[in-house]
Parts: C-alpha cells; structure tokens; sequence
C-alpha cells in the first residue's frame, strides 16, 4: 500500500513538474500569438452594459491601446520577455473580454494567454541568440484542463430533461441565430426525419466526451477528429462568435508533444 501511494505521487508529480520541450512550446506561443491577433482584432463592439463606456471609449478601444496589444503580441509571440511580456499582455487584454460580443472565448484565451506566458520556451539572448528556457509542466495542465472545463460545464449544463428531450433546440430555432427550423421537432436532412431528441442528447453525449477523451492517449487523436466535425455541424445549425474555433484551438495543447515521457521521449499531453 506503502509503495502504491509512493507510486501516485510520484505519478502526480511528475504529471505537474516534468519537463516540458521548449522548443514545441515557442510554437504553441506563437501560434497562440496570431490567434489572438484574429480574436482580438478591432471590430467595433461596443462593451457590456454593467461596465464604464467612457473608459473603454477614451482607452481601451483607442488606437494606442490597440497598438500597445500589437507590440506585446509581437514581443509574446517571440519569446522575448517571456514572461514579464505575456503577463502584461494577460492584464491588458481583460477589457476586450468584456464587449457585447465573443467575451466568453475573450475571456478563455486571456486565461490562455496567462498560463501560456509561464510555459519554457526558446527564448531570446543577447545578442540575437536564442536559448531553451526550462520550467514546469502545470501550466500546460491548466490549459488543458481549461478545455476539459470548458467541454464538461457546457455538457453539465446541458443534461437536462429540457434539452435531452429536444425541447430547447425547438426553441432555440426560433431565434436569428439558428439556421435550421426544428420546430417540428425534426431535422429534416434529405429523405431522413431526425428526431431532435437524438440531436439533444447527441450533443450532450459528444461534449461529455470530448471533456475527457483528450486525456486518453491513444485516444487523443479520434478525439480531437470528433471535436472538429463537431464544431463544423454547428457551425451550419447556428451562429457563434468564435468559441468553437477557441476550442478547436485548444486542442493543440493536447495534440502537440510539448510535454516528455518518463523515458525522455516526446509524447502528447
């Protein structure tokens, strides 16, 4: 029993501060970097209404704000000031995950953006020269565990007798924003009648899983295929932001070999 609990220990430990590979997680970085260039580019939203306008107006949506974001996605994407620059990119972009509009998936990558600028990366020397950086594997974990949360609370949400049995996407149908009518209670798809109860609990069934299959190794693969076939389906039943493509972002924190087995070989997640 001694040695069973030594063994989860050790297991746990090496899980949170095992080494992590530098170098795939620069490229984690800065594809994190021109992600975040797409998310929070200008687009005229307006903030929420509980907040000061006046501020947002008068800084936050000003283009010196905007140009100050740019030069520290430029400096994060690269590594230089590895952590000091991400940080202060994290604190600086919280107003924009504010807006009307996409604030949830704002408010994902800031928390992102934060855990990503404690991951080791190849960082820059002087002059010019570039150096792998070690540290901890925990803030991959939190990025990770940032997805499975992400997948799990909306699948939590979900299973109720409302929305398993069809009833709200009836309702939901009826708004703007969804691009099929199901208040029929069927999905009318070609020749083939679907029930939306099967739709309702499909859907629950997939996000439940998608919320723990990532974490199984051989499964990481199929699991991420199901995710983006997932999002593509919802992408024509109805309209959102961009917390789908948020998600299907996330999934290279699984997907990449950024962290290194016991054995010193790279492995996934």
């Amino acid at each position: 029993m001694t040695h069973l609990a030594s063994g989860w220990r050790c297991t746990v430990r090496f899980w949170l501060f095992g080494p992590v590979d530098p170098r795939w997680c620069s490229l984690f970085r800065g594809l994190l970097a021109c992600f975040l260039i797409f998310a929070f580019w200008p687009r005229g939203l307006e903030p929420k209404p509980y907040v000061p306008g006046e501020l947002f107006t008068q800084v936050f949506l000003t283009g010196p704000y905007f140009a100050l974001l740019g030069g520290l996605v430029l400096l994060f994407g690269m590594g230089w000031s590895r952590v000091w620059a991400g940080l202060v990119l994290a604190v600086l972009l919280v107003p924009h995950a504010f807006l009307i509009e996409g604030n949830q998936s704002r408010q994902v990558l800031v928390f992102v953006t934060f855990c990503a600028s404690l991951l080791p990366v190849v960082d820059w020397g002087w002059p010019l020269q570039r150096r792998p950086v070690g540290g901890p594997a925990w803030p991959l974990r939190l990025i990770q565990l940032q997805l499975s949360v992400l997948y799990g609370v909306n699948a939590l949400f979900k299973a109720t007798p409302e929305f398993l049995s069809g009833e709200v996407l009836m309702g939901l149908s009826r708004m703007d924003s969804f691009h099929l009518d199901l208040t029929e209670g069927f999905l009318h798809l070609g020749g083939l009648m679907i029930p939306v109860w099967m739709l309702g609990t499909g859907a629950v069934l997939v996000e439940a899983w998608l919320a723990i299959g990532f974490w199984i190794r051989r499964l990481c693969v199929p699991t991420a295929v199901l995710g983006v076939l997932f999002h593509l389906m919802l992408f024509f039943v109805m309209t959102i932001f961009m917390l789908d493509l948020v998600s299907c972002f996330l999934y290279l924190a699984f997907l990449l070999p950024l962290t290194a087995s016991r054995a010193g070989a790279p492995s996934r997640g």
